[in-house]
């Protein structure tokens, strides 16, 4: 019997499986430079899975659920979790980020 990885399962399912991923991970910091991935984000139906897997996994560089670096180390420092950030999860993901 095969079973599934809750990971892949997400990941699937993503607003950006099959782009490039460079543009997740601008060479600078220009909000110009990362809205193209922040565009992708806020339109992911997996977005609040993707943030909430690189807040555990500590992911330093690239954008991930809509948020930059400097956005996870301000959720880091204040001991905010993906919830917090993005809202009630039965609610649907605000366009803010």
């Amino acid at each position: 019997m095969y079973l599934r990885s809750p990971v892949a399962d997400w990941r699937q399912q993503a607003a950006c499986r099959g782009l490039d991923t460079a543009i997740f991970f601008p060479e600078s910091r220009k909000r110009s430079d990362q809205e193209a991935a922040q565009r992708v984000c806020r339109s992911c139906p997996v977005r609040r899975n993707c943030l909430s897997n690189a807040l555990r996994d500590g992911e330093k560089r690239g954008i991930w659920g809509g948020t930059t670096e400097n956005d996870r180390r301000q959720m880091a420092s204040v001991g905010q979790g993906s919830e917090t950030f993005l809202g009630d999860p039965r609610s649907p993901v605000s366009p803010s980020a």
